[in-house]
């Protein structure tokens, strides 16, 4: 049996729950492990979570999707520019867009903290989704680097810090 707190477990059946249903019959709301492919679409009722069981589960799942869509476009971008399909101008838009969104993502999940969060491990996925989304706004601003200096050694940063996150989001996602 595998223990998994409410929203990071949203947050999996999101981006693995319907694409690997062995994945989503092993867990259930609370994290324990029902071998009901049904149960993972449960909602946590709880009195920990103070009826807010839907609203936790469109914070984990959109959480979710945000480190996971904000890595790849990144990465897109990134590609783009050394493909030379996009030019300077284009690729540091787009990054400078990537930076605003996940500063006001991370201000927005950190106010979460303040009495909407009441379960420990929920703030804890939460600060966790927040530290992950300073790593992506990192990865972003090494990329803008990179795009002004066409340096080797900004490249590499940009590309350490890659695979830093990657790790950092399969592991809080329980993802391989």
């Amino acid at each position: 049996m595998k223990s998994m707190n409410f929203l990071r477990l949203c947050a999996v059946w999101l981006l693995v729950g319907l694409a690997v249903p062995t994945f989503a019959q092993k867990y259930s709301s609370g994290g324990t492990d029902s071998g009901s492919s049904n149960s993972a679409k449960k909602t946590n009722t709880s009195p920990s979570n103070n009826g807010n069981g839907a609203a936790l589960t469109a914070i984990g799942a959109l959480s979710a999707q945000a480190m996971f869509n904000t890595y790849l476009v990144i990465g897109s971008i990134s590609d783009n520019f050394v493909s030379e399909t996009y030019d300077a101008e284009t690729a540091n838009s787009l990054l400078e867009a990537q930076v605003g969104m996940i500063e006001k993502l991370e201000e927005n999940l950190a106010a979460l903290e303040n009495g909407f969060l009441t379960d420990q491990a929920d703030i804890d996925f939460m600060r966790d989704v927040v530290r992950v989304m300073g790593g992506l706004k990192k990865q972003a601003q090494l990329a803008l680097k990179y795009v002004a200096s066409g340096d080797a050694n900004d490249a590499t940063k940009f590309d350490n810090q890659r695979q830093a996150n990657w790790g950092q989001i399969s592991k809080l996602l329980d993802i391989e």
